[in-house]
């Protein structure tokens, strides 16, 4: 069961003061990544790749603003193209995080489970879930280890 007192305090004692450090994708899955890079547990590719301690993965809509712009959002997101303006900005936000690693200053999570994140250089993640289906919206991950899921809670 979900509860939104627990997913804001395990957000915020993962994340809050650490880099929010890449942005990619996974099919129409954003994935928001926070930390320094560790290596992914996975048998399935022969090189050892990484990616950041912390990940949000976000099947729901989303957006990243800066100073009162949508820099970024899951709409971005165009099924069917094999190059989607989603790429392009991830592109782009992912060389101003290396370039700045702007840290998270909080994580702020709604009864229906919405999220915002404030990230310094006055950046804001807005997560909205919008769908009454018992699915999978979003899901919080420590890197090889535990996981927070909206709407199921524990995973």
């Amino acid at each position: 069961m979900f509860d939104a007192d627990v997913a804001s305090r395990r957000m915020n004692d993962s994340i809050k003061g650490l880099a929010f450090s890449g942005i990619g994708r996974f099919g129409l899955t954003m994935i928001l990544e926070f930390g320094n890079r560790v290596p992914l547990a996975t048998r399935f590719v022969e090189s050892e790749p990484t990616a950041g301690k912390y990940a949000l993965h976000v099947q729901c809509p989303a957006r990243i603003c800066q100073g009162g712009r949508i820099v970024l959002g899951s709409g971005d997101l165009e099924p069917g193209k094999a190059e989607m303006r989603y790429d392009t900005g991830a592109s782009v936000v992912d060389r101003f995080a290396e370039r700045l690693q702007p840290k998270v200053q909080a994580v702020t999570v709604g009864i229906c489970g919405d999220l915002r994140i404030a990230i310094e250089h006055d950046i804001f993640i807005e997560i909205l879930p919008v769908s009454s289906r018992d699915e999978e919206q979003w899901r919080f991950l420590h890197r090889n280890r535990e996981h927070y899921i909206f709407p199921d809670g524990e995973g």
